[in-house]
């Protein structure tokens, strides 16, 4: 055999493998997808998880929001993207987790907001308010949320975070949990003022007084609300019933004893 026959038979056979390796490719590709397409791997269950009992938002919402057509869509065609951008329409839900559990089921967890106050609207109206400032929902007596009251806040975002951030440093302690802030405030003239309750020992009764904080309340917050708590616990063990508290960071904390104490 001549060298230009070897030649040829080598191409030939290299050739040969070529087209049987893409032959097997392509047969095992398009059995890959009649498999994926098959009717084992339709969407049968669409399953909610980890949703808190009384939330305020149900499994059967969620599962509406997602809209995922049982029986219709197979596992392996279903996008993600839409479908958490309809369920994060809803007011209530921050985030949203989506999983794929073959065969046949879709897991969805969603995280909810969590309402630190109510903010009254320029339009009179109130809805809750979350950490990051965000408004959003309905106050309803059914979501059982006991939070304060924001008035002076609905236009600015910033002055808004200042007063979350004053009201997270209230429930870290700082004042006895007996002493309840029903609201907070802003005035351009007076500045912040928040309604407080707090217990008088000595007769089973409830003082309510006004607290006034200036106009820089995170100057100094912690430290001053140390000072404050002090002030009430005092009131409170010695029964004294007060109107008005002035509480400016790093200035005296000044009383005004009400008429009947």
């Amino acid at each position: 055999m001549t060298r230009v026959s070897k030649e040829f038979f080598k191409r030939l056979r290299l050739f040969a493998v070529v087209i049987f390796t893409a032959a097997a490719l392509v047969t095992t590709g398009y059995g890959i997808y009649k498999a994926t397409r098959s009717s084992l791997f339709l969407i049968r269950i669409v399953e909610i998880v980890d949703l808190p009992e009384g939330a305020p938002v149900d499994a059967k919402t969620v599962s509406y929001l997602a809209a995922i057509p049982i029986g219709q869509v197979n596992l392996f065609d279903l996008e993600f993207a839409p479908v958490e951008s309809r369920i994060l329409a809803h007011p209530w839900i921050k985030e949203v987790t989506i999983n794929k559990r073959f065969p046949q089921t879709v897991s969805i967890a969603v995280k909810l907001r969590n309402p630190i106050a109510i903010l009254q609207q320029e339009n009179s109206k109130v809805a809750y308010v979350d950490t990051d400032g965000k408004i959003f929902g309905k106050v309803s007596l059914k979501n059982g949320t006991d939070v304060p009251l924001l008035l002076g806040f609905s236009k600015d975002l910033e002055r808004r975070l200042v007063a979350l951030r004053f009201l997270e440093s209230w429930d870290r302690g700082m004042v006895s949990s007996s002493v309840q802030l029903s609201s907070l405030s802003y005035d351009p003239a007076r500045g912040y003022r928040a309604t407080i309750t707090y217990p008088l020992l000595r007769s089973a009764e409830q003082a309510r007084a006004f607290l006034d904080l200036g106009q820089e309340i995170e100057q100094d917050t912690e430290t001053n609300l140390i000072r404050v708590g002090r002030v009430l616990r005092y009131l409170s063990e010695n029964n004294v019933s007060v109107r008005q508290i002035w509480a400016d960071a790093g200035k005296k904390i000044v009383v005004k004893i009400a008429r009947r104490s």
